[in-house]
């Protein structure tokens, strides 16, 4: 019994390195060098957490996507075409988008094309909890300037809004 443990164990530490090792993603030879970046965000001086985070080249030169995802502390890791921790060197606008679903079942933006309809039987609103300035590139007003080596930048959105966005009523597509 205790070899077939054993065994066992170990296939499991195998399978684990393996997956792991393949999960470790090298920068393709064609990227720019990617720089390690910490955006921190606050709304009225609390950590803005569960946010979506965007940088856009602010001359369009840099065809790169760079997002991350706020953590309960309001920071976010950027990480290019989502799987490659950093962000190459250059000025981004920042975009910052926040949502949050009310009604009878909370749904992401996400799982909002797939709803059953017949589970549904309220409306569901779906709200922006960010001002409506930081959620595109044309009105952003931040910017963050990415440089050699590590980076950190820590943002105040101010007062947290809630907008309705989406009202989805049962039987809706």
């Amino acid at each position: 019994m205790k070899k077939k443990k054993t065994f066992y164990t170990g296939l499991g530490i195998l399978l684990v390195s393996l997956v792991l090792t393949g999960c470790s993603s090298e920068v393709p030879d064609d990227f720019p060098r990617l720089h390690n970046v910490t955006l921190e965000f606050t709304q009225e001086g609390k950590p803005m957490t569960e946010a979506e985070i965007y940088l856009v080249s602010a001359d369009d030169a840099c065809p790169w996507c760079v997002t991350g995802t706020t953590n309960n502390k309001g920071q976010a890791e950027l990480y290019t075409h989502g799987q490659y921790k950093g962000a190459p060197e250059g000025v981004f606008r920042v975009i910052v988008q926040k949502q949050k679903s009310e009604g009878e079942k909370e749904i992401t933006p996400e799982e909002q094309n797939s709803l059953d309809d017949s589970v549904q039987k309220e409306p569901i609103y779906i709200y922006s909890l960010v001002d409506k300035k930081y959620t595109t590139k044309e009105t952003t007003p931040l910017e963050v300037t990415i440089q050699k080596g590590s980076n950190y930048q820590p943002f105040e959105l101010g007062k947290e809004e809630k907008v309705l966005m989406q009202t989805i009523k049962p039987g809706q597509p």
